[in-house]
């Protein structure tokens, strides 16, 4: 475990840089360790009317603060439900990597956020109206989106076929393959960019190396290398880029530090070919 007294530094440094941030996002991030976080235990828990209250916003407004730093992985938000109940905050490394332990990792770490674009409007421009007062505490309510499938079609709208939809190559019938395909999706959403960018390793074609990662996917769940990973040649050695060369081992973050990079790499190949992936047997 990170010393959190020095490592909440780098921590704040590191959100500051981040350009995808917009400048609301980044002074929350700032209060919740310099105001809100036991500065040795990094244990964060507050109402989200008490900050709110401190920054002179709209309970909604630090609400979407919150989502985007959680949508960056900064931070993993426990709401917990009640009268006067107190959310938990838990501090991560954008995008789910492992403790920044020094600052010249920060600053590779931002250097790399600085080809990444972000709308910084985001905030800047939120005009002030009946539902974003400061006294306001009222929240759009989710609606579950109409899962019917089977209601009435515009006239002349051909007849839905049974089954799942399916995507084919028509020159090639071993392409076909149903979105069924795709695993379970995860309560935690994909990260929306490289987790861990500084860790990098050439897995090659074909190794035994290759063959260690293929098992430890396989206990876990999850597709092998050929199903996701993306092929790359540098220096004259070809394989799959990875983390690693070798699968990690089940203890502390390098496992879940894994499965999030697998998680970017299907969602990252769905985006592209705007297709699931299919699984190797």
């Amino acid at each position: 475990m990170c010393n959190w007294n020095k490592h909440r530094w780098n921590w704040k440094r590191a959100v500051k840089r981040d350009p995808r941030l917009s400048d609301a996002a980044k002074l929350l991030a700032v209060s919740l360790v310099d105001d809100f976080a036991n500065h040795q235990t990094a244990r964060c828990t507050m109402r989200i009317e008490t900050l709110a209250e401190c920054h002179g916003k709209s309970k909604r407004s630090i609400q979407r603060a919150l989502s985007e730093l959680r949508n960056l992985s900064w931070i993993e938000v426990n709401h917990r439900r009640g009268p006067g109940a107190k959310s938990k905050i838990v501090f991560l490394d954008g995008d789910g990597i492992v403790p920044v332990s020094s600052p010249e990792k920060v600053a590779e770490l931002a250097a790399y956020r600085e080809n990444k674009t972000t709308d910084v409007s985001f905030y800047g421009n939120e005009k002030a109206t009946d539902m974003t007062q400061i006294d306001d505490n009222r929240v759009t309510p989710y609606i579950e989106p109409n899962k019917n499938q089977n209601g009435y079609a515009h006239e002349g709208a051909p007849a839905r076929e049974d089954g799942p939809p399916v995507s084919q190559d028509a020159s090639d019938p071993s392409t076909r393959h149903s979105v069924n395909d795709a695993p379970a999706p995860s309560a935690t959403p994909a990260p929306t960019a490289r987790p861990a960018p500084h860790l990098r390793a050439i897995v090659p074609h074909g190794s035994e190396h290759e063959r260690q990662w293929n098992d430890w996917l396989r206990a876990k769940g999850l597709p092998e290398l050929s199903a996701f990973a993306e092929s790359l040649t540098e220096q004259g050695l070809t394989g799959w880029d990875m983390p690693w060369k070798q699968p990690p081992s089940d203890d502390g973050y390098p496992p879940m530090l894994a499965k999030r990079f697998v998680a970017w790499r299907i969602e990252a190949r769905r985006k592209f070919y705007h297709q699931p992936f299919r699984r190797t047997a």
